[in-house]
């Protein structure tokens, strides 16, 4: 946790039974610091992976991107905004294929709902 920074990073690389409790009762912890926003890596070559992000995304986390060659790997980085709202017509994207990407990301994001 980065409390200056309103930030907390989760990195997972290995899965156990009890991941969706512990995700949750995270959750609830990093609140306590005021953190508007969670980054989770995950790591992408996991055969588990798709199953954690479906968990993830129940509680409110969705996919933003994909980071080679972290402490885990290459990993699927998702997100959860706590009180946090993007206006993504403000980012200026200077190449198509990532706006693009951006659009598909907005259409993830459960604030935008």
């Amino acid at each position: 946790v980065n409390s200056p920074r309103s930030l907390c990073e989760i990195h997972i690389t290995h899965y156990g039974a009890d991941l969706v409790k512990m995700l949750k009762q995270e959750i609830r912890r990093i609140s306590q610091f005021e953190v508007q926003l969670v980054e989770m890596y995950l790591n992408l070559t996991n055969s588990v992976t798709p199953w954690v992000v479906t968990e993830a995304e129940k509680l409110g986390f969705f996919f933003t991107g994909i980071l080679p060659e972290t402490k885990g790997g290459d990993s699927i980085v998702m997100q959860f905004f706590n009180g946090i709202v993007v206006d993504y017509d403000v980012l200026v994207i200077d190449r198509p294929e990532t706006d693009e990407f951006l659009d598909y990301v907005k259409d993830l994001d459960p604030t935008m709902v």
